[in-house]
């Protein structure tokens, strides 16, 4: 008496198999069935596209794993940010973690010496719409400083039509040991 949504896959005879969505309702009088409501629809085409969809979020996450490099987006519209999980990892935080404010990013991640810089970039990215590039010192919770390469950039009307901030954040500070960069320059 429920409507069921299933997924099953077919061969025809010409050898092809094809993914098929059925949503059904037996429908009975006094426990007997009496009568079948169905639909059937060739879902093939979607079942690629999300088994392909899948593939590129893990080989873009293997990727940012390799280099290091997390990646994120900002609504302005609803002031929350998303972060990917190799983001998460360069920050000290596990892969399921909620990501922070902005405010909250930089009062508790942002080195402080480093926040002045940090949140005028933030703004001129917001304001000039233009990109911004920077380097910055971050505290994992542990207490560990890292140093990170942050790109943004604002995107008008990018996605839904919504304004949107996406960047990109590198932990480079073995990259800045290698050049002989010891200690964070001043200014």
């Amino acid at each position: 008496g429920e409507w069921k949504d299933i997924e099953f896959r077919i061969q025809r005879e010409d050898g092809v198999t094809r993914v098929l969505r059925a949503v059904a309702k037996v429908a009975r009088t006094n426990g007997v069935p009496v009568r079948v409501f169905s639909t059937l629809q060739d879902v093939t085409e979607r079942v690629e596209m999300e088994r392909l969809l899948l593939e590129h979020r893990d080989s873009l996450a293997k990727a940012q794993q390799l280099a290091n490099l997390g990646s994120w987006s900002f609504d302005p519209a609803t002031q929350t940010t998303q972060w990917s999980e190799q983001m998460a990892r360069i920050f000290g935080f596990g892969a399921e973690s909620v990501s922070p404010t902005v405010e909250e990013f930089a009062e508790r991640i942002v080195h402080p010496e480093d926040r002045e810089s940090f949140v005028r970039g933030w703004a001129r990215v917001l304001a000039d719409r233009r990109p911004v590039t920077d380097e910055y010192r971050i505290m994992r919770p542990g207490g560990e400083i890292r140093v990170v390469r942050a790109q943004c950039e604002f995107i008008a009307g990018g996605i839904d039509a919504r304004d949107v901030v996406i960047g990109t954040c590198q932990d480079v500070t073995e990259a800045r040991v290698r050049q002989g960069l010891r200690e964070w320059p001043d200014g």
